[in-house]
């Protein structure tokens, strides 16, 4: 199943129609619950097109698929939702989760797969791209907070004629200070 993100700001979906109709070209069955793309600008009715089937309550969500994709870690009110036994997959950031949700989890015998750690060969392929997509915006939001719509003294990064561009220093030379 492929759920609606809840948390505030967060626009994101874990797989798109595309990513779906893939799935479903390898035999899986799919449950998207009813608006979960639309911050992505993925309307339902995509999902159908592919073959998902969208369900229209969130405990149905949450309890139909025998895994459940997020973007990311479950809310406390989410672990609650997760079928005993059950199994969750996304940007689960693990480490850093309060000790009760670990125990949540723990105690509800939830298998937990966690986007960021996913090794193929020694590489972390999804860690890589999201890093690649976090380094291309940071100039973009670095531009944006340096406006002074934003609190920012009205530079522009790039300058114009007669005026200086901003200097920029960028910490770090991984993927994500690479692509920044």
């Amino acid at each position: 199943s492929i759920v609606r993100e809840r948390t505030a700001e967060e626009r994101r979906v874990a797989v798109t129609p595309r990513g779906c109709a893939s799935l479903i070209a390898a035999g899986h069955r799919l449950f998207v619950e009813a608006g979960a793309g639309e911050g992505a600008a993925y309307p339902d009715a995509e999902y159908e097109k592919v073959g998902a089937r969208i369900v229209w309550s969130r405990e149905e969500a949450f309890g139909r698929g025998d895994l459940v994709i997020k973007v990311s870690r479950p809310t406390p009110e989410e672990v609650e939702l997760l079928p005993v036994g059950g199994a969750v997959a996304g940007f689960l950031h693990l480490a850093a989760a309060p000790r009760e949700q670990l125990e949540s989890l723990g105690s509800r015998r939830i298998t937990a797969l966690a986007f960021e750690l996913l090794d193929v060969g020694g590489v972390r392929p999804i860690q890589t791209a999201m890093s690649e997509i976090a380094g291309r915006l940071c100039p973009q939001l670095a531009g944006r907070w340096l406006e002074t719509t934003s609190g920012g003294r009205g530079v522009l990064l790039n300058g114009v004629a007669g005026v200086a561009p901003a200097e920029v220093v960028i910490l770090g030379a991984g993927v994500l200070g690479t692509d920044a």
